[in-house]
């Protein structure tokens, strides 16, 4: 892992694949340039003995196109 797990909750996927993460920011001007690290621990039972896959980190910035 490339995070610290902070905040950790479970997203549900569909027949394709597929899932949906929303999270809910305080419309706040002071979190204006926040950054936001996120990471995900998916289960893929074929991919290795754990039956777990660790995604890429990604970096996000609230507001930034500031």
């Amino acid at each position: 892992m490339r995070i610290e797990p902070a905040v950790s909750y479970v997203v549900t996927i569909n027949g394709a694949g597929l899932g949906q993460s929303l999270i809910g920011i305080a419309n706040d001007q002071a979190l204006a340039g926040a950054r936001l690290y996120t990471q995900f621990l998916v289960l893929d039972p074929p991919a290795n003995n754990f039956g777990f896959t660790i995604t890429n980190a990604i970096r996000t910035t609230i507001g930034g196109w500031l």
